[in-house]
């Protein structure tokens, strides 16, 4: 049969059309005729030398669907003409919650989707969506195994509820995290990469230098972390700067938010002035001291939770 093998890290010059054996089932067993396969990140970095580098060469890939071509002993709901959909997590385990110690993935190091047929464990074959075509269904497993763990069994998300899992591009990632948090309740839990810098505004504390509007508009709305640092080597091609993953969960609003981010964004409008003068006209002296706020603080000092009592108290 003829398959895609990669026999040395670099560009897509090393990927090369050959002649290889054709495998045969097992017991447990199917082979499949494959009609489509799908490109993946993994396949990418595999290539670029950052996984499998000593287990090459190796046919990649790790999505694909096809049709069953042969079925080995004691397989049983799988028959041949079937057209179906490979699952290429192996040796998954019991757990829903997490892989096993034998897990592996098609396409590194065993023999992937890239080859005319392939031998999977026929509990790994599953019927093509009739509504799919071929490449549809091709480019379905990996993708959508890893959101279903993610948001079902790791996120439990419940039905009705939103999460929001994205990589926001830098000069706008800030605006939209903030309107989504203010704007559609429904979202309890952002996970979205950032510019470094923006994520440390979001996580700032009071006082720091970071700490700004963004940093109270969060933490009026929830909770926020930084998952992690993401250094630039590990894109390609590499950006000019780092990035962060934060993670924020919602918690109930409180009623005088949407007053308390009024006020912040005044105060940090002019940031250098003491409240008393970058709030003058939208808070009277009684209400800072009735808020037990000092008039002569500045923005940068006060907590997310000062910003609402001096909502309350104007």
């Amino acid at each position: 049969m003829k398959a895609i093998r990669l026999h040395q890290p670099g560009g897509p010059e090393q990927l090369r059309y050959e002649e290889v054996s054709t495998p045969r089932p097992g017991p447990g067993e199917a082979l499949v005729q494959l009609k489509a396969a799908a490109l993946n990140h993994r396949d990418v970095w595999i290539r670029l030398g950052m996984q499998m580098a000593d287990r090459l060469p190796l046919i990649p890939g790790s999505d694909g669907a096809g049709l069953v071509a042969e079925i080995g002993a004691g397989v049983e709901g799988v028959n041949v003409g079937d057209a179906v959909v490979i699952n290429p997590a192996l040796n998954w385990g019991d757990r829903e919650d997490r892989p096993s110690s034998d897990f592996k993935i098609l396409g590194g190091p065993d023999p992937g989707t890239y080859a005319e047929f392939l031998v999977v464990p026929a509990e790994n074959v599953f019927p093509k969506p009739s509504p799919l075509s071929m490449e549809e269904a091709a480019a379905m497993p990996l993708a959508s195994l890893t959101a279903w763990r993610a948001v079902i069994t790791r996120g439990q998300v419940k039905p009705g509820e939103w999460v929001v899992v994205a990589n926001l591009p830098y000069h706008v990632g800030t605006p939209i995290v903030l309107t989504m948090l203010r704007a559609v309740p429904r979202i309890i839990r952002l996970v979205v990469m950032l510019q470094r810098e923006a994520v440390d505004r979001l996580v700032a504390e009071p006082g720091s230098k970071a700490y700004g509007l963004p940093s109270v508009v969060v933490r009026l709305h929830g909770t926020v972390r930084t998952a992690l640092r993401v250094p630039a080597h590990v894109f390609f091609p590499e950006p000019k700067v780092e990035s962060s993953v934060a993670v924020i969960d919602r918690l109930p609003a409180d009623p005088a938010s949407e007053t308390a981010i009024g006020l912040a964004a005044a105060g940090f409008g002019q940031r250098r002035k003491m409240l008393r003068s970058s709030l003058r006209g939208r808070v009277t002296a009684e209400a800072l001291h009735a808020a037990g706020i000092d008039p002569a603080a500045r923005a940068e000092t006060l907590a997310p939770a000062d910003w609402l009592r001096l909502a309350r108290a104007s």
